[in-house]
């Protein structure tokens, strides 16, 4: 109330009855001003697509989302930055409304501000821990850019992480190597009475790993003609080039094609 006397001074000549009664229902405004806010923005996230122009993509298409052009822009940012965590924050603001719509108290607001940024972080982490399928539309985890910065903190501060996997036998092993994602590099440390299960997973390795080792460790990367440094998503945006060795130019060209063209117009390189 101290804040709208001093915007409006005449309400400080009021009864006390009076300016309680108009707090109040400021204060009741207020609150359905955020719940109303946070509504909207769930409309906005609801009615997201893809296809929809935002920062990132144009396109001539209609709008799908129910806001138009503004809400296509805040949700597509929303995702891609939150992803699904970008429910915890439009929640929070959902329940502060309510609780000043009921006239309950609030009380330690820096702090409520603190947990409810870390909620929303830790809620994109969260969803980034799911793998999802074919369905999602964007790059990113379904936690969105923070979700996945948070997912990969650890192996950036503390080094990759190890896993030893135990298995019984070679159908098991081809099983767990089918779900792996996309690698630079794969290992694989046999012996000669290892031949038989090599030869079935080899054909699995080739095609997550741009480059396969026997009984070693890909720690050099020789510029040679037969030397690979790539491999499929998302170990490389360029899945069909390398970018070590002599075909790494491949890397930087496209094909062209001159068709019907003079001989005098056509570049130097495919002249008689």
């Amino acid at each position: 109330m101290a804040a709208i006397e001093r915007i409006i001074p005449l309400v400080s000549h009021l009864p006390p009855s009076i300016r309680d009664a108009l707090g109040r229902r400021v204060r009741e405004l207020v609150g359905l001003g955020l719940i109303a806010l946070s509504g909207i923005a769930a409309a906005a996230l609801m009615t997201w697509s893809v296809q929809d122009p935002s920062l990132s993509h144009a396109t001539s298409r209609a709008i799908r989302n129910v806001l138009g052009y503004p809400g296509a822009i805040g949700a597509d940012l929303l995702m891609q930055i939150l992803g699904l965590g970008a429910i915890m924050l439009i929640l929070p603001i959902a329940v502060w409304g309510w609780r000043m719509l009921t006239h309950r108290s609030f009380d330690r607001e820096a702090l409520r501000l603190g947990c409810w940024l870390l909620a929303t972080v830790l809620a994109a982490g969260f969803a980034s821990c799911f793998k999802h399928g074919g369905a999602w539309p964007l790059p990113t985890g379904l936690g969105g850019v923070v979700g996945d910065a948070l997912v990969r903190a650890p192996a950036v501060v503390f080094g990759p992480a190890g896993l030893v996997v135990r298995y019984g036998d070679v159908d098991t092993l081809v099983q767990a190597l089918a779900d792996l994602e996309g690698q630079l590099t794969a290992t694989v440390h046999a012996g000669s009475d290892d031949l038989e299960a090599a030869r079935r997973i080899l054909p699995v390795l080739e095609d997550r790993a741009g480059r396969l080792l026997w009984c070693g460790w890909p720690t050099g990367v020789e510029v040679a003609s037969a030397m690979v440094h790539g491999g499929p998503w998302p170990a490389t945006s360029a899945p069909t080039t390398t970018s070590v060795g002599t075909l790494a130019i491949d890397r930087w060209l496209r094909p062209v094609c001159y068709q019907d063209l003079p001989i005098a117009l056509l570049p130097p390189e495919l002249q008689p």
